[in-house]
């Protein structure tokens, strides 16, 4: 299964999957910030269509997401596993702030609108300072 290192953006992957939430498109989600690099090894997998340039052209963006439930619509999936930069069990209730470092482990999927990629396991090699993510988050949004 791949593995591609980028900029955490918009984690969505703690939440926790509820039965009253039995709807099919509820997803875990996380964007990722690539690099050329890794852009075109996405594209080589087939995943070009899914990756975006974003904020001003200036970054390049890939979303990586899994179903909360499977199929079925009422049976929960399995979370997705997490670990820290030792490769230990992710502290719960700690939220992957916007510009830590990670890395997603994923596999292509196929669907009747074509290939995406799904969320395996991530590993935060480096967790941003959440006051410091939100101020270059600003910055980033105020300018043009």
């Amino acid at each position: 299964m791949p593995i591609i290192f980028g900029t955490a953006l918009n984690s969505r992957i703690r939440e926790s999957a509820s039965p009253e939430q039995n709807q099919n498109s509820e997803q875990w989600t996380i964007d990722l910030s690539i690099d050329d690099a890794t852009s075109d090894r996405l594209t080589k997998l087939g995943l070009g269509r899914l990756v975006k340039k974003c904020r001003g052209a200036t970054e390049t963006i890939v979303t990586f997401s899994r179903s909360k439930f499977l199929s079925n619509g009422i049976a929960p999936n399995r979370r997705i596993p997490i670990v820290d930069h030792r490769k230990e069990d992710w502290t719960e209730g700690v939220q992957i702030t916007d510009g830590s470092m990670v890395a997603v482990n994923f596999s292509v999927s196929k669907s009747s609108t074509g290939l995406y990629p799904t969320i395996l396991a991530v590993q935060v090699i480096e967790l941003a300072d959440s006051a410091a993510a939100r101020a270059t988050s600003k910055l980033k949004s105020t300018s043009v």
